[in-house]
């Protein structure tokens, strides 16, 4: 038979016996018998409480990375090309002198490097993010592209 110990109305030890709880066991009265409760299960009013199930996430739908000749023929199919070309080149600093010229020339050279030379391009990434948010589309908009890329 399988004894139950209870402390703050949970199940926080089990323990197996031939029949039935020994008369000298230590805190008798703070065991219940129960084949099927398990460590932390609750106790309360005389009954075993299961915990509830533990709550599933649902994992983050992630779209696959596209390859050059992907992405490309996805700006293209879609009319996107000049537009993106052109936000790119807009992002090249042409203030010496701004106190942010470092981080810009770094975004631009960033950005200017990934359309030219990416082994991959992926959804989550800075750049295109960036992009989309240049070109107005919706995130939706974006998948869709990525999706027709994939395909």
């Amino acid at each position: 038979m399988i004894f139950c110990r209870i402390d703050n109305q949970a199940v926080i030890e089990r323990a197996v016996f031939d029949d039935v709880l020994p008369e000298d066991w230590p805190d008798r009265e703070a065991w219940i018998a129960s084949n099927d409760a398990q460590v932390g299960w609750g106790y309360v009013a005389g009954e075993f409480i299961p915990p509830p199930p533990p709550e599933i996430e649902e994992p983050e739908f992630v779209l696959a990375n596209l390859e050059p000749d992907q992405f490309w023929a996805a700006v293209k199919f879609f009319g996107f090309e000049p537009a993106l070309l052109a936000w790119v080149d807009s992002l090249r600093p042409t203030d010496l002198e701004s106190s942010t010229y470092e981080q810009d020339l770094a975004f631009w050279s960033m950005a200017s490097a990934k359309l030219e030379r990416a082994k991959f391009f992926e959804r989550d990434h800075p750049m295109i993010e960036g992009a989309r948010q240049a070109l107005g589309l919706t995130e939706q908009q974006l998948d869709n592209m990525w999706m027709w890329a994939l395909s």
